[in-house]
């Protein structure tokens, strides 16, 4: 019986571990990110520092903006892995269009970028 409840202890603590926001400040993540990729234009490390996106970014660039999407849905054809990230609470989700690993479009007109 001791063994069971401390199984589920610990199976709940690895859970909830994963749950929630992201371990990293979002400022630290994007320090983290121009300090890794120092070849990167000025203008791009700003928005990167200012938690602002472009069109013509990668996800890997978006991702060290923004954090991690709350959606993500991914199409492959023969040529082309289109992919649509998700941010904010739906239906208020910003839309984030990807065409091989750069951003192509996004939907939402209240957002600065």
């Amino acid at each position: 019986m001791i063994k069971r409840t401390l199984c589920l202890i610990l199976l709940l603590v690895f859970m909830f571990s994963f749950i929630g926001c992201e371990t990293v400040a979002p400022q630290a993540r994007r320090q983290t990110y121009i300090d890794e990729h120092s070849q990167l234009s000025e203008p791009v490390k700003q928005k990167i520092l200012d938690g602002l996106i472009a069109i013509g970014m990668t996800e890997d660039q978006v991702a060290a903006s923004l954090g991690k999407p709350s959606g993500v849905k991914q199409n492959v054809s023969i040529r082309v892995v289109d992919k649509e990230w998700m941010y904010g609470p739906f239906p208020n989700c910003t839309y984030l269009h990807f065409d091989n690993g750069i951003l192509i479009g996004i939907q939402n007109p209240s957002w600065q970028y």
